[in-house]
């Protein structure tokens, strides 16, 4: 029988959440750079505006997602690092 300590594990863990962020942020800056502006102000910008512009739209929702996921991972990532979660 292998046994795996928890720390190895979450060694492992740590990496492929630190590669996913890594994603995630750079997708951020590819928005950030392309409309000069954080998310925030470009939520309100497209929720303010009366026209529909599918690129922007398209933009929007994808960049949404990304926020998100970054969100997301980042909290995963302070989980793992305070070693809270539980190996089946």
């Amino acid at each position: 029988m292998l046994t795996i300590n928890k720390n190895k594990v979450a060694e492992w863990m740590l990496l492929s959440y630190l590669s996913e962020q890594k994603y995630f942020y750079d997708k951020l800056l590819f928005f950030e750079k392309k409309y000069k502006i954080t998310f925030t102000k470009f939520e309100k910008e497209i929720n303010d505006s009366s026209e529909e512009l599918f690129e922007k739209w398209d933009d929007y929702i994808d960049w949404k997602a990304y926020t998100n996921f970054h969100q997301n991972i980042t909290k995963t990532i302070e989980d793992v690092r305070l070693g809270n979660f539980k190996v089946a």
